[in-house]
């Protein structure tokens, strides 16, 4: 594979704001069409990479290539769910309507949508299995619903690459399941790089975990350890793997 071919490459990349390093030398990469979960503890150094990655902070040292240019460059190509939308839910909008926020700037700066915008967001709430409900009162949707539509209107840009911040932060578990099962159809054709809080089970859902503390590592899901994840956490975490999901079994 060529570096023209990943879809993000980080070469010794350090930043640090003020005196306090937070990405300490990060060099990975992460191909075309991978299901990756950044993963680490509280004040790791996660949402700095996701900025990094998203040209929102520039590195103090080393290079960043996203779909083969700066990052900067890039962010058309991207889509992105920030884990606080701020998005009120009593607010008078329909699911169509949120999504089609997702347009802003790519067809036009200003003015009307077109028909393509209004094209593009319906196939995006297609994706996320919600086309049904594209009229449907924000108010009115479950939780997990409303997170399908902000992933939408990540995804009503077209893009090449798809960052999502925790998106099932304070979902029951059978909600995070379902999204999980509707980010890994979208795998199919996209990246999909995924903030992710719940450590136990990023075994489950991911192909490839960077694990972020200060220090950035990456493995494949299948080779990541307990012992790999107690020593960044400083703690005990128990990961169950998809192979022993049946048996209940947790990794060794």
């Amino acid at each position: 594979m060529t570096e023209s071919e990943w879809a993000i490459k980080f070469d010794e990349v350090s930043f640090a704001y003020d005196r306090e390093t937070v990405v300490d030398g990060a060099s990975f990469s992460i191909a075309h069409r991978d299901f990756v979960g950044i993963i680490g503890p509280n004040g790791g150094g996660k949402s700095t990479l996701v900025k990094l990655m998203l040209g929102v902070l520039k590195p103090q040292k080393g290079t960043i290539e996203v779909l083969g240019h700066t990052p900067h460059r890039a962010c058309r190509r991207i889509g992105y769910m920030p884990q606080n939308s701020h998005l009120d839910p009593e607010f008078p909008v329909s699911a169509l309507d949120v999504v089609l926020m997702g347009r802003l700037g790519i067809t036009s700066a200003a003015g009307p949508y077109r028909p393509s915008d209004r094209q593009a967001a319906m196939h995006a709430l297609d994706e996320v299995g919600l086309a049904d409900l594209a009229n449907r009162p924000l108010r009115a949707l479950s939780g997990g619903q409303r997170q399908r539509v902000l992933i939408a209107r990540a995804l009503a840009g077209e893009p090449e690459l798809l960052i999502l911040d925790e998106p099932t932060a304070n979902l029951d578990p059978a909600v995070q399941d379902d999204l999980y099962d509707q980010l890994r159809e979208l795998n199919k054709t996209i990246t999909v790089v995924i903030v992710s809080h719940d450590v136990g089970f990023v075994s489950l859902y991911f192909k490839t975990a960077i694990c972020v503390s200060r220090k950035v590592h990456t493995h494949s899901t299948r080779d990541l350890t307990n012992q790999q994840v107690t020593d960044m956490y400083g703690r005990e975490v128990r990961l169950i793997h998809r192979d022993n999901l049946e048996t209940g079994k947790c990794c060794d």
